[in-house]
């Protein structure tokens, strides 16, 4: 084989590795920035439900706001 060919397989070998370390950095960062974001979403639907449950609960008594949070 011919000294360019070599380097141009090698270059391509390269490139084709560069991009696949990137995709899986960049596949794993957004799977923990998904994670962390469901997590917020949650924290913040429970303290925006909690006083409206316990109004529920204050009022109308425990089973019925259990109803609701198993709905």
């Amino acid at each position: 084989m011919k000294v360019a060919t070599k380097f141009a397989l090698a270059f391509l070998a390269c490139g084709v590795l560069s991009v696949v370390v990137y995709s899986y950095v960049a596949a794993n960062r957004e799977v923990s920035r998904m994670e962390r974001t469901a997590s917020e979403d949650l924290a913040a639907v429970g303290r925006t439900l909690t006083p409206a449950l316990m109004s529920v609960w204050m009022h109308e008594g425990e089973e019925h706001a259990i109803e609701l949070v198993e709905v």
